[in-house]
């Protein structure tokens, strides 16, 4: 079974690239022949290039039709169904508010897949997907990578914020405070601190709390830390054995992260650190949050969503008029980002003619109104 899988971005740290290096891994692992599409390769496709999974920029490349289309966010989506016509589509939602996340209504988009409660909600309650076309597949931690640390001391000492969204200075201060009243050495990781980790399973494990979201908490917490969740600007609760079904369900993001983000509200968290439950709230995503099971679920998936098209007549006419109608809802971003795309061809063609005093004049207004 060949299995193309799209994303918007691989040259940046997200949740979503990490999925797709891990289910590309795990493809490979049960015989099945995966490829993915981004218009925006990077790191994250040199590792995949490392692992011999195929790796394109342009679809044109590929001159095999996928089985089956495994597609994140809509454009790249929508372009890979264009590509290969006869290939169906399992089209996932992995954020609550994102437009390239929002669902995508094609004839071939055969089943909506979200990763936690928040996202399923999107698609049925907001996206207008039918129940029997949606379903919620949780997300997974890839326990060969992050294995478990030594056993955490009576007291922390090193703390981590492990979030891209940390941007913000001031959103750094209340973290900083609260450490250092209690003592705690504090890092912080992600693209937001000006450094990406490509591979977090070497760092996780030499820190007792961590402060993370979604996939980047789930790896924290196999490895064997305290993870207390964190993002958007807000503060969530210490993961906790007891708190755990429902906290996965949430997928450890958004929902489950409402509590504006103050230093008190970290000294607070932070008073409720125990070794003991963090060591079995480890243990019990060792045991039910590996990769197998998802793997397993998807490659069925899959196999289902194949026969289901095949069985299916095609039918040209509802496929022009889901992609007119998805060009004309995303005509605006087009135009707004046509602007941007031919200011920075400008400025791309005055650095290369030498010209900096017109490079300058370019760049003043747009520092003013940043500023």
């Amino acid at each position: 079974m060949r299995v193309l899988i799209t994303n918007q971005f691989l040259d940046k740290p997200s949740g979503t690239d990490r999925y797709v290096c891990d289910l590309a891994r795990g493809l490979l692992q049960r015989n099945c022949l995966p490829a993915v599409y981004s218009p925006h390769p990077g790191q994250a496709a040199d590792e995949l290039r490392r692992s011999t999974v195929p790796v394109v920029d342009r679809l044109a490349k590929m001159t095999t039709t996928p089985d089956v289309i495994h597609g994140h966010h809509s454009h790249p989506t929508m372009a890979a169904l264009a590509a290969f016509p006869h290939t169906p589509a399992v089209y996932f939602c992995h954020d609550w508010d994102a437009w390239h996340d929002r669902p995508l209504d094609h004839p071939r988009v055969l089943r909506h897949v979200a990763v936690d409660q928040t996202c399923y909600d999107r698609l049925v309650c907001l996206g207008g997907v039918p129940e029997d076309r949606a379903l919620l597949l949780p997300n997974w931690v890839d326990l060969g990578r992050f294995t478990p640390r030594a056993p955490l001391p009576a007291r922390p000492r090193r703390a981590l914020v492990f979030n891209n969204l940390i941007r913000l200075a001031g959103r750094r201060d209340p973290f900083r405070t609260a450490c250092r009243a209690e003592g705690i050495e504090l890092d912080f990781a992600g693209a937001a601190s000006g450094g990406s980790v490509a591979h977090p399973e070497q760092m996780l494990g030499r820190y007792d709390v961590v402060f993370a979201r979604g996939k980047s908490a789930m790896e924290a917490l196999a490895v064997g830390a305290a993870v207390v969740l964190c993002g958007f600007g807000r503060l969530g609760p210490m993961v906790t054995p007891e708190a755990l079904d429902t906290l996965r369900g949430q997928n450890f993001g958004r929902r489950a992260i409402q509590t504006p983000l103050t230093a008190e509200g970290v000294r607070t968290q932070l008073a409720r650190y125990n070794p003991a439950e963090a060591a079995q709230a480890s243990a019990r995503v060792r045991g039910e949050c590996g990769m197998t099971p998802v793997i397993d679920a998807l490659v069925g998936l899959y196999a289902q969503v194949i026969a289901e098209h095949a069985a299916a007549p095609p039918n040209a006419a509802a496929e022009g008029r889901a992609v007119a109608a998805y060009l004309e809802e995303t005509q605006q971003m087009v135009e707004l980002g046509a602007a941007r795309w031919r200011r920075k061809q400008r400025e791309a063609e005055l650095r290369a003619a030498g010209a900096p005093g017109l490079l300058a004049r370019i760049a003043w207004p747009r520092r003013r109104r940043a500023g």
